[in-house]
C-alpha cells in the first residue's frame, strides 16, 4: 500500500530507544563535579618533533559539538566539528613552549562539549590521550615543549 496511516514498529522501537540512550547519557552528565566543566589543564609535555597530529572524536552521543583550537592564542582551526569518527589534523610546533587550546564553541544538543583525542608526534609516537567534558566558551588548555 502506498499511503498507509498505519506505524511502522520498528520506528516506534527505535524512537523509544533513542529517547532511553539521551535519558542514560543526560544521567550521566549529572554526575560530572563542577570543576571538570570550567577550563581544564591537560597536562605538560616535551617533544623533540617539528609537529603534532591531533586526532580527536565525540566521545559521547554526536549532537553537533563544535571546537575551535589556538596554538599559542593564534587560531589553527576555527571550527571543527566533532563527530564520532576519528578526524585529524596537524600542528607545527615551534621551539619552545606551545600551548594548546581547545575551546568549546558549543556543547551540542546533549548537554557538555564532550570529546576524546591523542596527541601524536611525527615519529608516532602517542604524547597524549585525554578526555574533556566542557561548557560553551571554555577551553581544555595543554602545554607542549619543543627542545
Amino acid at each position: 500500500m502506498e499511503k498507509s496511516d498505519l506505524m511502522d514498529p520498528g520506528k516506534i522501537y527505535e524512537d523509544k530507544w533513542a529517547n532511553e540512550k539521551r535519558k542514560r547519557q543526560l544521567e550521566m552528565y549529572d554526575n560530572i563535579p563542577p570543576e571538570l566543566l570550567g577550563d581544564q589543564f591537560l597536562g605538560e609535555f616535551r617533544t623533540d618533533s617539528g609537529m603534532v597530529t591531533v586526532v580527536c572524536r565525540d566521545f559521547g552521543e554526536q549532537d553537533g559539538d563544535l571546537i575551535k583550537v589556538l596554538l599559542n592564542d593564534e587560531v589553527v582551526v576555527s571550527r571543527l566539528v566533532l563527530t564520532n569518527g576519528y578526524k585529524s589534523f596537524e600542528i607545527p610546533l615551534v621551539p619552545g613552549i606551545n600551548k594548546i587550546d581547545f575551546q568549546a564553541l558549543n556543547q551540542g544538543s546533549l548537554g557538555f562539549n564532550t570529546a576524546e583525542f591523542k596527541l601524536i608526534d611525527d615519529k608516532e609516537k602517542q604524547i597524549s590521550q585525554n578526555q574533556w567534558f566542557l561548557a560553551t566558551s571554555k577551553k581544555a588548555t595543554l602545554v607542549i615543549t619543543k627542545n
